[in-house]
């Protein structure tokens, strides 16, 4: 039945559907365009589905192919990560809904268009086999994946950014390789992949140093994407790229390596009698003073494109506080304003978005004044979301 093997049809139909987007748009470009609505809608279909069973066995283990871990590759689907999964999917929905409208405006040419959407289903069904897969390895496959695809759908989308583009994939990529470091390291200590089957192994070797390097490699690996989209790392590219995508890569190409990066640190490298040192608790919470100064600089922006960015990267502080702490109210707190995270992040930039493609533009301050008047939905939805960062 169709329905006992949905955790592997959520990552394949959106990959399907990608090559025959593609295929499709050597002939119409509208086809090209529904069928990229298809593949998401009917992956976001699968992912609603599988909340029966989560709701009433529990947490779903499925082995591809029937070999089980840590000798196969195992996904376990989750009722949080499931509830990621339908707001990636959502998300990715409305960017593709704007994209078309920005690309009639700005005279993006239909090719590219049509790339655009084989590239998004790409980038979706890599993010969603992060969320879901248990084996090192596989993880990391998907995560440089997930950089080809975005890296792709930012060149379609925006003109003369090659460098930037480059510049954005050899960060990540560098990233990714430390995270491959760091499961050899792991690899090497305990014989396994496996993410539960590492947590277990270290607790018998009781390798607490090679868990704590493990552990640098693996935070490392996230810092190009958390501090993405700041205006001092990726200026030209944040004003060169439609605040589409970048809503979309600042909500889920972030969030998604924020959640990633819980998991880690608390189902595969948090081994019982394993203490941090006390250095290492001070570099957390220095960092953590990082993210909390671009509230700073958000506040002193006069281009609302700048300022969503930095509070975009700033929100991430409130996180790794929850991380940091480690106890149960902490961890869940974190884990619920991930979530709020999601939907706030790309609700700004959304917004950003749709008021650039007004006559008046959009990114500086003094031309939102008496938006109200003009447009009275956007700026409740711009008083929404700026109160839901407050709060």
């Amino acid at each position: 039945m169709i329905s006992n093997h949905l955790p592997i049809l959520i990552l394949a139909v959106p990959l399907a559907g990608s090559g025959l987007t593609l295929l499709a748009g050597f002939f119409s470009y509208r086809l090209s365009r529904w069928i990229t609505y298809g593949a998401l809608l009917s992956t976001l279909l699968l992912v609603w589905n599988s909340f029966p069973k989560l709701l009433s066995e529990g947490p779903w283990h499925y082995s591809l192919g029937g070999w089980a871990p840590p000798w196969g590759i195992e996904l376990l689907v989750t009722p949080f990560s499931t509830f990621l999964a339908v707001f990636l999917l959502s998300l990715a929905l409305i960017t593709f809904y704007y994209l078309g409208h920005f690309g009639l405006i700005a005279g993006l040419l239909k090719s590219r268009e049509s790339l655009g959407g084989s590239l998004l289903l790409v980038l979706v069904s890599s993010l969603l086999a992060q969320l879901l897969v248990r084996d090192g390895f596989t993880l990391y496959l998907f995560l440089e994946i997930s950089l080809v695809a975005a890296t792709g759908l930012l060149l379609c989308v925006a003109r003369n950014i090659w460098l930037d583009g480059f510049y954005f994939f050899l960060g990540g990529s560098m990233g990714a390789s430390l995270l491959l470091a760091g499961f050899l390291f792991l690899y090497a200590s305990t014989g396994t992949l496996h993410l539960d089957d590492i947590l277990a192994q270290l607790f018998i070797a009781k390798n607490f140093s090679m868990g704590i390097t493990a552990g640098i490699l693996l935070t490392a690996t996230w810092g190009w994407h958390f501090f993405f989209p700041s205006p001092i790392f990726f200026t030209r590219l944040l004003n060169q790229t439609p605040p589409f995508i970048l809503g979309l890569f600042s909500s889920i190409l972030v969030r998604v390596a924020a959640y990633l990066f819980f998991i880690l640190l608390f189902f595969v490298l948090n081994v019982p009698g394993m203490t941090r040192p006390f250095w290492l608790t001070a570099l957390e919470y220095l960092l953590v003073g990082f993210f909390f100064l671009d509230f700073i600089y958000a506040a002193k922006q006069k281009d609302f494109l700048h300022s969503a960015a930095y509070l975009s990267v700033a929100q991430l502080g409130f996180l790794f506080v929850g991380l940091i702490l480690g106890n149960k109210s902490a961890l869940t707190g974190a884990l619920m304003e991930l979530l709020s995270q999601t939907l706030v992040v790309a609700g700004l930039f959304i917004a950003v978005g749709v008021l650039s493609l007004k006559p008046t533009g959009a990114h500086p301050f003094s031309k939102l004044a008496g938006l109200g008047r003009h447009d009275f939905w956007a700026a409740l939805a711009l008083v929404i979301f700026a109160f839901s960062i407050v709060g």
